[in-house]
């Protein structure tokens, strides 16, 4: 079995983070890293074959995003582990996966800062404050039948696409405008029964040897 470093930061707003067991995820971590890699294959494979429509950074940027929430999508139906674990919501253009009603997932990329990108909304604020965020009407009617009460966290799977790869995936938690919860899901996805090691934000030094 290998070792995974992965951190988080414990604050009083946010307590999430550190009750958060990336070992239980491990398999739905997984699918998702396969699929930006199907996406981006997917992507690759339209933008080759129409490269002048696609010569537009920002609407291959949109392509890859929709692609990989397409291939996330299929693996998951394919699944029996997952296919009645996670539900599917639709709000202001951004697509929710509700994993066993106790997160979301979303996918976005990362930004040269290493963390994902977003309109300069209140919506994205919160989302990287850490705190409830809006979602249209019809999502909270659907939390609400599945007697969810409040707005479930988000966690990003955040890529970056590098020419013709990804060379980055990451499993992200925001607050305070600070990655809050941070697993290199290539790490998990070369794994077989992975033990996570945690490095939280109160460790001592030595507790990273």
């Amino acid at each position: 079995m290998n070792n995974f470093i992965w951190s988080y930061k414990s604050t009083n707003k946010n307590a999430f983070c550190a009750s958060f067991d990336p070992e239980k995820w491990v398999d739905i971590l997984k699918i998702a890293h396969l699929s930006v890699l199907g996406g981006l294959s997917k992507t690759l494979e339209i933008v080759q074959r129409d490269a002048d429509v696609f010569e537009d950074e920002s609407l291959s940027s949109l392509l890859l995003n929709k692609a990989i929430i397409a291939d996330f999508k299929s693996r998951v139906r394919a699944s029996h582990m997952w296919n009645k674990r996670i539900r599917f919501f639709k709000s202001n253009r951004m697509i929710y996966c509700l994993v066993d009603r106790e997160f979301f997932i979303c996918f976005k990329a990362l930004g040269k800062e290493g963390i994902i990108e977003g309109m300069d909304t209140m919506r994205f604020a919160d989302t990287m404050n850490g705190v409830d965020f809006s979602l249209n009407q019809e999502v909270h009617q659907e939390l609400s039948k599945l007697a969810i009460k409040g707005i479930p966290p988000v966690l990003f799977v955040g890529f970056k696409k590098d020419r013709q790869s990804i060379s980055e995936v990451r499993f992200h938690h925001y607050c305070d405008n600070e990655i809050a919860l941070d697993i290199v899901l290539a790490q998990v996805a070369l794994s077989s029964g992975s033990k996570f090691k945690s490095k939280n934000n109160r460790a001592s030094d030595s507790d990273d040897e």
